[in-house]
């Protein structure tokens, strides 16, 4: 919540600030609390658990302190009878976030189950491959953070032009941010997978994955630009509709169609997933973008 009152003040840094010294914070207090020392006794990996509460919790007091020190909100004003009609607009927002999220969640776990068909070494790879994929989608997610914030206040002032401008200047980074990782992962993909592992087969099938996903990172930074302006514009039903369609009931009735009736390969498995991809948002951008001329009309009347 402080974040996000802190981005719509224009502020990306200081959660920055907070990840980065709760990173470094974790790198001291998780052997302190696993192995115990000075007077704390060891605490296995339940330390590790306790100390990501307690940087967690302290990070969330700093963000709401910040918050409070700035005078974005006041106490008093906390403390008064709620106004319905907004905590609805904000459910009306949030719900819809909230499930898509859950969605993505679902999908990873659909694609592991038929995974599973092919053995431990897919899954294992997969797994690998995923991690290093939300590595290099890192600065789109930045991007889709940053395009909520902006186009919301834009579209809320009547100024579809900056709306526009943002959204432009968002495909074009996006677009150029993700052909410099794609190209990365395409020429590292083995040095990358073996950072996670060592076993042959994990890395030969890891390597695949990777090389064939590289063409792809351009679809998922187009659908989080796209979507992103969606929730900005107060259209957040869309997301969630998009991501149940695209991490769950396409590849269920697709995935059990192709493993389970047909047989296919596991290199056939993942082109599958990168068509399932590209459909998906290709759809996404062809309704965001009548969304975006639809109000510009609108704003030129």
């Amino acid at each position: 919540m402080s974040n996000a009152i802190l981005l719509a003040h224009g502020d990306s840094r200081t959660f920055g600030t907070v990840l980065i010294a709760g990173f470094f914070a974790n790198l001291v207090l998780d052997p302190w609390f696993l192995y115990g020392g000075l007077g704390l006794p060891p605490l296995g990996l339940a330390g590790i658990a306790w100390a990501t509460v307690l940087i967690q919790g302290l990070g969330g007091v700093y963000l709401f302190g910040t918050v409070l020190r700035r005078g974005y909100i006041q106490i008093p004003k906390l403390l008064k009878w709620p106004q319905l009609r907004i905590y609805g607009e904000i459910l009306h927002q949030g719900i819809p976030t909230a499930f898509n999220m859950m969605s993505i969640a679902l999908g990873f776990f659909v694609s592991t189950y038929y995974l599973n068909s092919y053995g431990e070494v897919a899954v294992a790879a997969f797994g690998v491959g995923t991690r290093i994929e939300q590595m290099a989608l890192l600065p789109a997610l930045g991007l889709s953070s940053a395009i909520i914030s902006i186009v919301g206040q834009n579209n809320g002032a009547g100024r579809m032009d900056r709306v526009h401008e943002c959204v432009s200047l968002c495909i074009k980074f996006g677009l150029l941010l993700v052909t410099g990782a794609s190209l990365i992962l395409l020429i590292f993909a083995t040095p990358l997978v073996r950072l996670f592992t060592t076993d042959p087969a994990v890395v030969d099938v890891g390597t695949s994955y990777i090389r064939i996903m590289a063409f792809i990172q351009w679809a998922y930074v187009m659908s989080f630009i796209h979507i992103g302006y969606l929730q900005a514009v107060k259209k957040p039903i869309y997301g969630f509709i998009e991501s149940i369609i695209r991490k769950i009931i396409l590849p269920v009735g697709i995935f059990h169609l192709l493993v389970t009736m047909v047989g296919i390969a596991l290199t056939t498995f993942f082109l599958a997933m990168v068509a399932i991809n590209i459909v998906m948002t290709a759809v996404t951008i062809l309704y965001a973008q009548w969304v975006l001329r639809s109000s510009m009309k609108t704003e030129a009347i």
